[in-house]
């Protein structure tokens, strides 16, 4: 079932997440999971590149 997005700032942070996501795997990253949720919180992308783990959490903003 695809997401769906309630606010603008919700689709902006997805944007964000999705152009850090491409930039981690041209820099040789594996992503593990997006979006990874737990009761104490959430962590944008998890991803693996030789043999370690990265917990990585994206911002995003926008300007008109």
């Amino acid at each position: 079932m695809p997401k769906v997005f309630t606010s603008e700032k919700q689709k902006i942070g997805e944007l964000g997440e999705s152009t850090a996501e491409k930039f981690l795997v041209k820099q040789g990253f594996s992503i593990l999971e997006r979006n990874y949720t737990k009761k104490w919180g959430e962590i944008d992308i998890v991803a693996k590149k030789d043999s370690k783990l990265y917990f990585i959490e994206v911002k995003s903003v926008s300007h008109e």
